[in-house]
């Protein structure tokens, strides 16, 4: 029987069996996502020696079953991955900015601003008019209304964003442990000799969707088992993953740490992280503009003279803490003690009109904030004839005009009457009232009786100056803006998103179409061609039929042989 080996026939048939299940492997995971399509590797059987013709070939044996797989390729798709899940989420999450804060209706606040000044123009022209102080007053609430929503969309927008890293931090921790379990599997079948293709394709899979997740990096140990990193921080090692979490700052943002360390995450999670940024940085901006109009407003309107005429009792609406401890806010110096708009050093004109000559008497109370307080203001102001001022242990200064006698720090003669804006700082005669755009409101003065608006600069009942003072505001320099217009900086505050919105936008189509390209470079490798796969599976039938029909050969040989031998 020397030469009649079957063992090279059952060697192919084992060896094409092999193949045809391999083959049938790809084609049923043809779309699986990540899956990488397998080949068998074969090599010839050690041959025999043989006296008599040398060495004879014995069949053939199979090596292995090896993925297709270029690690690079992996690699630069999973960096890929992470770029496309960071800019998507930060584009969709500016988008959103965008719609909340460049309303382009005529409820916006461009709109709303632009209709606030207007009314403003509309009352100097004619400040006798009822209709005319009633429609500034609804535009003036429209305005502040528009302000609060914004702020409180701003902050929902923080709010809800932070939800959503809390989720993705949750699903980054699932992942982790689904790596670390698949790794040990890794491990185990190695161990027994496997090649453990199909669990290499999962904790690939799962690798890409750390890297999307949160930008993760991967680098297989000498072990076998990954070493997964982001942001420059250790997520898991050694089949061990680092505890992952996530807190809300005090101004909502969120903060991610990996074992108490602080994290700079990639993919989806560092697109929110950034669109929270530029949230918070929006933010800060519409504070400023609220801020800076109620400033400039307030210090207008707190030296101008109502439609009544001057006063002849008003009172602070912005008490005064007691900052330095000392049992009193009266000797705490005005510019630290708590009051939302600080004072600067200031001249404050005071007239007082006696009602029955008509006649005005000017006094300049000079006032340092930064060394005194408003025991020092009061008395000062209590100073000046005809006018009674005192101040509390509630911290609210109270003006009284003596019987007969009126009040008011319009600046008849023309100038500033409150360069520092002391007044302001304490909500004497204020327009707005407020800390910033969250909280922002008419004054109760105001909103309660029109006709105390103070828009003008004397008694006259047609005297419109100081409304018109006012809409000069829309387009004047202001210090509290960082010497902007209140127009110019809604401006900026609009562009800005709008800017961030579009480059957003772009980087993300950027990104996606590079993620594609690289899919398909990795298709080109590791994918699945069904066609292919047909063809491999035709040359296994047919290396099966072969080595089938040669052993049916060898039997039917054995078979003649026995007879001839009978």
């Amino acid at each position: 029987m020397t030469g009649l080996n079957p063992s090279i026939g059952l060697s192919a048939l084992a060896a094409a069996q092999r193949g045809l299940e391999v083959v049938g492997h790809n084609m049923a995971n043809a779309a699986t996502p990540g899956y990488a399509r397998q080949r068998v590797e074969l090599a010839e059987a050690r041959p025999e020696s043989r006296q008599v013709g040398g060495q004879v070939g014995t069949g053939v044996r199979v090596l292995s079953v090896r993925r297709v797989v270029d690690r690079f390729a992996v690699e630069r798709l999973r960096d890929a991955t992470a770029s496309a899940g960071y800019d998507a989420a930060l584009a969709s999450r500016l988008g959103e900015l965008e719609r909340l804060v460049a309303d382009p209706s005529e409820a916006g606040l461009t709109a709303s601003a632009g209709r606030f000044f207007a009314a403003a123009a509309e009352l100097a022209a004619r400040p006798d008019d009822s209709s005319t102080r009633l429609v500034f007053a609804a535009e003036a609430d429209l305005l502040t209304e528009r302000l609060r929503a914004v702020a409180g969309g701003l902050d929902g927008f923080v709010a809800d964003v932070h939800a959503e890293v809390e989720a993705g931090v949750e699903e980054v921790r699932g992942l982790l442990e689904r790596v670390a379990a698949v790794d040990a599997a890794i491990k185990e079948a190695r161990v027994a000799g496997q090649q453990p293709n199909d669990l290499l394709d999962e904790r690939d899979r799962l690798v890409s969707d750390l890297a999307e997740r949160i930008g993760a990096q991967a680098s297989e140990q000498t072990d076998g088992s990954l070493t997964v990193t982001a942001g420059g921080k250790l997520l898991l090692s050694s089949g061990r993953a680092r505890p992952l979490g996530v807190e809300q700052a005090a101004d909502g943002s969120s903060r991610i740490a990996v074992a108490g360390e602080p994290l700079s995450p990639g993919g989806r999670l560092g697109g929110l992280s950034a669109a929270q940024e530029e949230a918070g940085g929006l933010r800060a901006d519409l504070d400023e503009f609220a801020r800076g109009l109620m400033l400039a407003a307030n210090g207008v309107h707190a030296t101008g003279v109502p439609l009544g005429g001057p006063y002849t009792s008003l009172q602070s609406t912005v008490p005064v803490q007691d900052v330095n401890g000392s049992g009193s806010p009266l000797d705490d110096p005005l510019v630290a003690a708590g009051l939302p708009f600080p004072p600067g050093a200031s001249e404050i004109v005071v007239n007082v009109t006696d009602f029955a000559t008509g006649s005005i008497t000017t006094t300049r109370v000079g006032f340092d904030p930064s060394r005194q307080g408003l025991g020092d203001l009061a008395a000062a102001l209590d100073g000046v004839a005809g006018l009674r001022a005192s101040a509390g242990a509630d911290g609210i200064l109270r003006l009284d005009a003596d019987p007969g006698m009126g009040f008011d720090f319009a600046p008849r003669a023309g100038g500033s009457a409150d360069a520092g804006g002391v007044l302001a700082g304490l909500g004497v005669g204020a327009l707005f009232a407020g800390t910033g755009a969250a909280d922002v409101r008419v004054a109760d003065a105001v909103a309660a009786d029109p006709s105390a608006l103070a828009a003008g600069l004397s008694a006259g009942a047609g005297d419109g100056r100081n409304a018109a003072r006012l809409a000069e505001l829309q387009g004047q320099p202001l210090e509290a803006l960082q010497g902007r217009s209140p127009q110019e900086s809604v401006a900026r505050m609009l562009g800005r998103v709008g800017a961030a919105a579009r480059r957003a936008r772009a980087l993300s189509e950027g990104s996606e179409l590079a993620r594609g390209s690289l899919e398909r470079a990795r298709e080109e490798v590791s994918g699945v061609s069904v066609e292919e796969e047909v063809g491999a599976m035709i040359q296994y039938q047919r290396s099966f039929q072969a080595a089938a029909r040669y052993l049916q050969v060898l039997h039917d040989l054995a078979g003649e042989l026995m007879q001839m031998v009978g």
